[in-house]
């Protein structure tokens, strides 16, 4: 099972063959099932599979026990099973990336 750019969208994941043992393929089998299981439950509840894609990362130090790492950027996307069996992951019809502005950081979020 390889993750590949696609030209419908940021990446394609075929389905994986279940006889590799190997870490990757093993790992590549447990996102195809889980994007499978999310997919199911969106169709049986009437509904599109959306996700959310984080691009950059934020880490916040709130004190010294606590700290906060969230993507910097986020992205709505679809989720999409095409003929060949693989999942895509493109961005939402009608969207726009958003910036996270760090709510319920009151030291941050007064600053923005």
């Amino acid at each position: 099972a390889a993750a590949e750019p696609s030209r419908h969208g940021w990446v394609s994941l075929h389905r994986p063959d279940h006889d590799d043992r190997s870490p990757a393929a093993q790992a590549a089998c447990a996102a195809y099932a889980s994007l499978f299981s999310s997919h199911q439950e969106a169709l049986r509840e009437g509904r599109g599979a959306q996700l959310t894609v984080g691009v950059g990362l934020v880490r916040w130090r709130v004190d010294a026990s606590t700290v906060i790492d969230h993507p910097l950027v986020m992205m709505p996307a679809e989720l999409q099973l095409d003929a060949t069996g693989a999942y895509c992951v493109r961005m939402a019809d009608a969207s726009a990336p958003a910036l996270w502005t760090f709510p319920g950081v009151p030291r941050v979020a007064a600053a923005l």
